[in-house]
């Protein structure tokens, strides 16, 4: 039995959240039914939908790299235009390739040109010169890429050369480390500073290298494994680092490097299955907030699937696909911003995922509508296994809806269902009852199947005169086969074999125990109940025979994060997550 929350002598507000979208039959639904798409073309503003890199910078800004389009900084509502006609803002070429900022607040941008420098300052162009120390011939030869790493300096290349550029203090060049090499030679060269280390991952004719620099001047390029050396035509585009895995996106397909194990694990694309690579010919690869691997080609996303060991495609072509995420599906670079994922394509600019929000549905009495929901406030919620809905209010009586249903029935003392109308706690046991605790008319138990049906009600007069009549929780225990009863002075066990309510806990303790409200049972097997004086834990697997009535427990009554304090805790309702964190 599932329960999603306990009764509440306060007035508490139903919100149910409800999933709108039904379950869909393709794939990419999967994961598409959680985002919401926004296209920001040339129709928002962009120079150019053909996007060649997203990025980020320490303000918060994106910078959107443009073939044939320049650069444009974006602030989620305007852009700022960088492009080689803009008169204040002119950059060497309008084919910008990427863009990355170091510790000054300096953009680096690359192009056809060479390169530019940015002050994010003010967002006007610098003088290589002004960069004391940096060769000017450095910042004139096309450059496909630009990294900066983990230690603060700014990779670069032209022609053959790797360049490592290091900063002082001051910000100006301390030293400039190069590594000659024929592999370099690529117009889409990638390197990264995946180990974080200060040092970038490299391909040099199909072998991943890893390059640092050396004494003197010199950077040297190491293989990183005998696993990671690949045909020398390849073109890798992407590096990222997933847990203790290494993501490698290449023109043939994607490669799974375990460093633990130095094993790889190559993904293809596969004629007619449709849980493989979309595509051989990988662009990006990113990983979102809650882990997710994203692989993008000039064919679509594809979302890496761990349990399966697969991959979901997102295309805007795929057969009976009526709400398609990509507005195109030549995809160049993923960006992951928080919960958003930025992608940028080579026809239809960036489409931006924003997840969607759970729809809130507020179930309410509506005095023109019999089957609302009963007035005045809730109470207490319960669902049973089959998924109905019970729903206790004050004052209203007792509400029924069935699962899939939006309407309500309702059990109250007019009807002869209940003893009194409000309803504060509500649960129910092995034999299919339903336990009806209300708040001035002790407890009652209905037939589940029929409500209407009172088949007991428990009051003082029929249970050793206990002080039952104000209920504030009910929690069924199969451990033991009963029912705990929190009452408003009390804690109280009744045991269904033996028919009759007892004291569970010692020395009258559990009748000086008031207000409780709020209880579960834990999945160690132990009664948590909530009351004025903190939280009552109780053993239930410490009732060794049905003859012996008490249990073990403990009692926490200060702060339950400071019981240092000497300020003494109230709690009024429990919840155990499916990881098995306590709340």
């Amino acid at each position: 039995m599932k329960k999603i929350l306990i009764g509440s002598l306060h007035f508490i507000t139903i919100l149910l959240w409800l999933l709108l979208l039904p379950d869909r039959i393709l794939a990419q639904e999967a994961f598409a039914k959680h985002y919401n798409a926004t296209y920001i073309t040339m129709d928002e503003g962009l120079p150019a939908n053909f996007i060649e890199d997203i990025f980020q910078d320490s303000q918060g800004f994106v910078w959107l790299s443009l073939s044939g389009g320049g650069l444009s900084r974006y602030d989620g509502y305007e852009f700022i235009h960088f492009n080689s006609n803009t008169f204040h803002r002119k950059l060497k070429s309008n084919f910008v390739r990427c863009v990355r900022e170091d510790r000054f607040h300096r953009l680096w941008v690359s192009s056809e040109g060479g390169v530019d420098l940015i002050d994010l300052r003010t967002l006007q162009p610098l003088r290589p010169d002004k960069l004391k120390g940096l060769p000017a011939t450095l910042m004139n030869h096309p450059v496909s890429h630009i990294e900066a790493d983990a230690e603060g300096c700014i990779w670069t290349h032209d022609g053959n050369r790797l360049h490592r550029i290091a900063f002082n203090a001051a910000g100006n060049i301390e030293s400039i480390h190069s590594l000659n090499h024929a592999g370099i030679q690529k117009s889409n060269l990638v390197f990264k500073d995946i180990e974080q280390k200060g040092t970038v991952w490299i391909s040099l004719n199909g072998q991943i290298c890893n390059v640092s620099p050396q004494g003197g001047d010199r950077l040297q390029a190491v293989p990183v494994s005998r696993s990671l050396n690949f045909a020398p035509d390849i073109t890798i585009s992407d590096f990222i680092l997933k847990e203790h895995e290494i993501w490698i996106a290449s023109s043939q397909g994607l490669y799974r490097y375990d460093r633990n194990n130095d094993v790889v694990k190559h993904y293809e694309y596969v004629t007619g299955d449709p849980n493989s690579l979309s595509q051989n010919f990988l662009t990006a690869l990113a990983v979102t907030e809650n882990k997710q691997l994203i692989v993008a080609t000039l064919c679509g996303l594809n979302i890496y699937n761990p349990l399966k060991d697969n991959f979901e495609q997102i295309r805007n072509d795929l057969p009976g696909s009526k709400t398609p995420l990509l507005n195109s599906n030549f995809v160049n670079c993923i960006t992951t911003e928080g919960r958003h994922i930025w992608i940028g394509t080579e026809s239809g600019g960036i489409n931006l995922l924003t997840p969607k929000r759970l729809a809130l549905q507020n179930f309410r009495h509506d005095k023109e509508n019999p089957g609302s929901l009963s007035r005045n406030p809730v109470n207490a919620i319960y669902e049973d296994e089959a998924g109905t809905l019970w729903v206790g209010t004050v004052e209203g009586g007792l509400n029924r809806q069935a699962k899939g249903s939006h309407s309500f029935q309702h059990y109250t003392y007019e009807n002869g269902s209940l003893s009194h109308n409000s309803v504060s706690a509500i649960t129910a046991d092995a034999e299919d009852r339903l336990w009806v605790g209300t708040w001035g008319g002790g407890i009652n138990l209905l037939e589940k199947k029929n409500p209407q049906r009172r088949l007991q009600t428990l009051t003082p007069a029929n249970c050793n005169n206990y002080p039952i009549y104000f209920i504030g929780s009910l929690t069924y225990d199969s451990i033991n086969n009963g029912v705990w009863v929190g009452a408003n002075e009390g804690l109280y066990f009744y045991d269904l074999k033996q028919e009759k309510m007892i004291v569970p806990l010692p020395d009258s303790i559990a009748r000086n125990i008031h207000g409780c409200i709020g209880s579960i049972i834990d999945r160690d097997g132990r009664l948590w109940i909530g009351c004025l004086e903190g939280t009552y834990i109780i053993d239930l697997h410490s009732r060794h025979t049905a003859v012996q009535e008490q249990f073990r427990y403990r009692h926490l009554k200060y702060k339950l994060d400071q019981p240092e304090s000497g300020l003494i805790e109230k709690i009024v309702c429990f919840h155990q997550s499916e990881d098995g964190t306590l709340w």
